[in-house]
C-alpha cells in the first residue's frame, strides 16, 4: 500500500487545510462524493481506501499527501506530482506482502516488477496498490495482492511448468506467474477483459504468456496437460474437467467458499488419484460460473 509520512503543517497551512476540506464534505465529515479514509493508529499499517463513487481530485490529493510528496495544502490545483511507483509497489510488497509470510523470491521479485497500475481500470490507476479487490465490471474483480501472493507460493511454480490462469481478468496474476513459469496460458471468458489483457501483456513484452477465451468451468484443454493450474477466485464447485487437465503430478490451487468462509486448498495428481488439503483461510472475490448447483431433495 502507499508509504505513509507524517507532515507538520505550519498554522496558516492547517487553516487553510481545514477550511478546503470543510467544504469538501458533508456535516458528517464524509466527502462529497469522494472518497472515504480510515486512519489507523499504526502509521505503519496501511490505509485503507473506499470509493463512493471515486473523486479523482479527492483522490488524487490524499494519495500525493500520504505519499509523503511536497504538495502544499494552500494550492488546491490538479496539477499533482506523480506518485512515484516504484517505492509504491516496494510499500506494497513491504506492507502487504511480506507481513503475510510471503518469502518465495522468485515471487517477490515479480510482484516488484510487473507494473499493477497497468492491469487497474484506467478511472484508478493511482489504487492498484490498495489492500482490496479491484473492481473490473460485470462481478469481477482484479484480486488484492496478499491472498494472490499466498495463493501463488503455496502453489509452489517451477522454471519448468506449464500454467493454467483460470479467469486472468485483465492479465496481472498472469503477469506475474510468468516470471517464474515457462508458459502461462491466461484464460479468460468475457471478452472485454480478455481484450483489455492481451492488449497490456503484449505492450509490456510478456512473451510467454498467451491469452485464450473460453467458459472458464470447461478449463482449456487444447492446450493441457499443466503442471499447474490457478484458479483465480473463490468458488463454490470445481467441475471435474479442470482436474483432467492436470498432468501427473500436476497441482491445482483455488479458494473454496465464499466471503470469510473461504478456505485455500491445494490439490495434487497422482495417476488417477486426486487428493487435497486446506492450506489457510482465504477470503476473495467469488469467479462467476463456479456456483454449487441446486440439488432436489425428496
Amino acid at each position: 500500500m502507499i508509504g505513509f509520512e507524517h507532515k507538520k503543517l505550519s498554522y496558516e497551512a492547517s487553516e487553510a487545510l481545514r477550511v478546503k476540506m470543510k467544504s469538501l464534505t458533508t456535516p458528517f465529515g464524509w466527502p462529497r462524493g469522494g472518497v472515504v479514509t480510515q486512519r489507523t493508529a499504526n502509521p505503519f499499517i496501511p490505509v485503507r481506501f473506499r470509493t463512493r463513487p471515486p473523486n479523482r481530485f479527492w483522490d488524487s490529493f490524499l494519495i500525493a499527501y500520504m505519499n509523503g510528496l511536497n504538495h502544499d495544502p494552500t494550492k488546491f490545483d490538479l496539477d499533482l506530482p506523480m506518485l512515484d511507483l516504484k517505492k509504491t509497489r516496494q510499500n506494497m510488497v513491504d506492507c502487504q506482502i511480506r507481513t503475510s509470510d510471503v518469502t518465495n523470491h522468485a515471487l517477490i521479485d515479480a510482484l516488484l516488477q510487473v507494473p499493477r497500475e497497468e492491469f487497474a481500470p484506467d478511472s484508478v490507476p493511482e489504487l492498484a496498490y490498495i489492500d482490496e479487490d479491484i473492481a473490473l465490471g460485470g462481478g469481477r474483480y482484479m484480486m488484492e495482492p496478499a491472498p494472490f501472493a499466498k495463493l501463488a507460493q503455496a502453489v509452489g511454480v517451477g522454471p519448468e511448468d506449464i500454467v493454467l490462469d483460470i479467469g486472468c481478468a485483465t492479465g496481472y496474476s498472469s503477469a506475474v506467474l510468468s516470471r517464474f513459469a515457462s508458459v502461462v496460458i491466461a484464460l479468460e471468458e468475457n471478452k472485454e477483459l480478455a481484450d483489455a489483457a492481451l492488449k497490456t501483456l503484449d505492450a509490456l513484452d510478456f512473451d510467454n504468456v498467451a491469452v485464450v477465451q473460453g467458459e472458464l468451468t470447461k478449463g482449456y484443454p487444447s492446450e493441457g496437460p499443466y503442471d499447474v493450474i490457478f484458479v483465480n477466485g473463490a468458488v463454490q464447485q470445481l467441475p471435474d474437467t479442470l482436474f483432467a487437465q492436470l498432468k501427473d503430478g500436476g497441482k491445482l490451487i483455488v479458494v473454496e467458499g465464499i466471503g470469510n468462509t473461504g478456505i485455500a486448498r491445494l490439490y495434487l495428481r497422482r495417476g488417477e488419484d486426486i487428493s487435497g488439503r486446506n492450506l489457510f483461510n482465504c477470503a476473495v472475490k467469488a469467479l462467476p460460473g463456479f456456483e454449487k448447483k441446486a440439488e432436489f431433495v425428496f
